[in-house]
């Protein structure tokens, strides 16, 4: 059993490598610099084989599985380590029975999950093994390289320091030192072992991304790089007016000196193949006096970014008081949301779902939160949303992923070219968010169809919209025809001078015999419109009477003074009236706009007067079918 736990965990953690790529800022889906610290190539050499669970790359033949390459970035040389190094990243501390089956049966990696690199650089023939690297800024010294750097030796990154970067103290075997303003790295020589620095790497981004450890520091986590750069923060931060980067991104005033936004003309964001300076004009935005992201601004350059330190979660206080609290991917983002007067947190990245998710476990139980997620909308972006609405739905805690910044990629974008859609977005969120789309009925919906001239007369029909299209004479000649057959109670609703002339059509009774056994005529009462809002007019009418307690009856719609387009919209809203109060409305319409009103109805009869004064109707039967029938013309009343 233990075994087997054991296997499907190994198999779980391997399928995170995508995951802790991101984490450093590599985008899987795309090639990317190789990241085997003896090779200092730029291009683009190395991509993720998801068949093999790897990264290769195809120069200097390096090849990392996800516990060989987190070895590779912790110094970890023993599988073990890197197995615990992982379970703690992407599930949590190790279950005592796993811890057992690494101690006792020395689970060890895949033979090829570190593929031996080709070396790039080696002495000549009687030389020194110790050489020097003098790039102007700093200076490295190192020991030529191992045979298998990835397996035996700890990596060491360094980012270029600022003038106002203070010393870090010794870690490890290794001492670090600014000798006359360079950076000097020296092995101690009391260690067990010599310490080959020949893993030193400037960070190589790929396609605009970034490589950088994980944001968040981990349980068991060496500080390391703890660096205080708050005087360099405080220079950009004074150098902020002299780009107007941060204005063209939408970001306000107010929020890029909240945040200490700055700006460093000068900033060494590495070196290039041939050993030079390469210089940004770089945005700066700071985590804490301990962190921060350099944004080159250059528009064409895909080398975009670089992170400085050990990183926090950007923006951390928006989560120390109540309220609705927005998560995004990049930082512009949720300065974005900040500017419009919103809290907002971000990621950095989409590889720090559980890290945030294990910062929100640790919030104060009595700070209520509802967090937006609103992750950009590519694929990672999506991925990312699903799990954290996981982890934050087994957590209790409310969560509601919105794409806010639909159909751009993220927020920023948005603010950019779209604010004020964002701001009464933003405004009417919830409202938005209570939209919903209806549902199929569990229960399919019937309705009856008029399909002889007995339906006609009689006005069966169910509680929907039906149409009668006909010339305006002709179907006030045929509602008037109905009425004279005292067979069904109706409602008209039209103007006063429609009423009157279909008043003068109505056959009366001659005596008051007929009269006493015919009083369905008297039933025909008229709903008058006289605004440019029928459908409201008709609506308001409808209810007033139901409130009055009058029983069912039909309502007879005359819209055939209409144009087409107005006619189509009226019968719009009749027809939403039916389905929420559950009346039947007969609309009549002209020819003009039967093509419209047939989309909407669920029957439409167009007729037409015979020579002989019947009424001839064509419609469809419940098949679709054309149907067609005669409904002839009410006799006088007798004397």
């Amino acid at each position: 059993m233990l075994d087997r736990d054991f296997a499907h965990t190994r198999d779980y953690l391997l399928s995170k490598l995508p995951d802790y790529l991101r984490q450093r800022g590599i985008n899987p889906e795309s090639k990317f610099s190789c990241v085997n610290p003896a090779h200092r190539e730029h291009p683009l050499t190395m991509s993720y084989d998801a068949s093999e669970r790897k990264v290769r790359c195809f120069s200097c033949g390096a090849a990392y599985d996800l516990f060989a390459l987190i070895g590779l970035d912790r110094g970890i040389r023993d599988f073990a380590g890197q197995f615990r190094a992982a379970h703690e990243l992407f599930i949590g501390p190790v279950p005592y029975e796993l811890e057992l089956q690494l101690q006792n049966q020395g689970a060890a990696p895949d033979a090829d999950s570190v593929r031996q690199p080709r070396p790039e650089i080696r002495p000549s023939e009687g030389s020194d093994p110790m050489f020097e690297i003098d790039s102007g800024d700093y200076r490295i010294r190192r020991e030529e390289p191992r045979q298998n750097p990835g397996a035996d030796q700890r990596p060491q990154y360094f980012q270029p320091l600022s003038p106002f970067t203070q010393p870090p103290r010794q870690q490890g075997a290794g001492t670090v030192h600014l000798p006359g303003g360079g950076l000097s790295i020296s092995a101690n020589p009391q260690a067990a072992a010599p310490r080959s620095f020949g893993s030193y790497q400037s960070p190589q981004p790929v396609n605009g991304a970034y490589r950088a450890q994980t944001f968040f520091r981990q349980p068991g986590d060496e500080l390391q790089n703890d660096y205080d750069y708050a005087e360099y923060l405080k220079s950009c931060a004074r150098n902020a007016a002299n780009t107007d980067y941060f204005k063209a991104r939408g970001l306000s005033d107010e929020v890029i000196a909240r945040f200490r936004l700055g700006y460093d003309d000068h900033y060494i964001a590495g070196t290039d193949q041939l050993g030079a300076q390469v210089l940004w004009r770089a945005a700066i935005v700071p985590y804490s006096d301990k962190a921060y992201m350099a944004r080159n601004t250059a528009r064409d350059d895909k080398d975009r970014f670089r992170k400085q330190g050990r990183f926090e979660l950007f923006n951390r206080k928006a989560l120390d008081s109540d309220g609705p609290v927005f998560v995004t991917e990049g930082e512009f983002d949720a300065l974005s949301l900040e500017t419009l007067g919103c809290a907002a947190v971000a990621l950095g990245g989409t590889g720090n779902v559980r890290a945030f998710a294990e910062i929100v476990r640790g919030l104060d139980p009595s700070i209520n939160h509802t967090y937006y997620l609103c992750l950009d909308s590519d694929h990672p972006g999506r991925e990312a949303a699903d799990e954290l609405r996981q982890r934050l739905y087994d957590l209790r805690v409310p969560c509601i992923p919105v794409d806010i910044a639909f159909p751009y990629k993220d927020a920023n974008e948005m603010l950019v070219k779209e604010r004020d859609e964002l701001i009464s977005r933003l405004k009417n969120l919830d409202s938005l968010l209570m939209y919903h789309l209806a549902p199929l009925p569990s229960e399919p919906v019937s309705h009856s169809l008029i399909a002889s001239s007995e339906d006609l007369s009689n006005l069966r029909v169910s509680d929907a919209l039906y149409a009668l299209c006909a010339r305006p004479q002709t179907a006030r000649m045929l509602i008037a025809d109905i009425i004279s057959a005292c067979q069904v109670s109706l409602v008209y609703a039209g103007t006063l001078s429609q009423w009157e002339y279909l008043s003068s059509l109505v056959q009366r009774p001659r005596s008051e015999a007929t009269s006493a056994q015919n009083t369905f005529w008297k039933s025909a009462r008229l709903l008058e419109i006289g605004s440019d809002h029928v459908a409201d007019d008709i609506i308001s009418g409808i209810t007033a009477c139901r409130i009055q307690g009058e029983k069912p009856f039909i309502t007879v719609a005359d819209l055939s003074a209409m144009p087409a387009e107005r006619c189509a919209a009226t019968a719009t809203e009749l027809g939403r009236m039916c389905g929420t109060y559950g009346v039947p409305v007969v609309a009549l319409c002209n020819p003009a706009a039967a093509p419209y009103v047939e989309a909407l109805a669920v029957q439409s009869i167009s007729v037409r007067l015979t020579p002989n004064g019947d009424y001839a109707c064509e419609t469809l039967d419940a098949q679709g079918q054309p149907y067609t029938f005669t409904r002839y013309k009410t006799a006088a009343y007798e004397a």
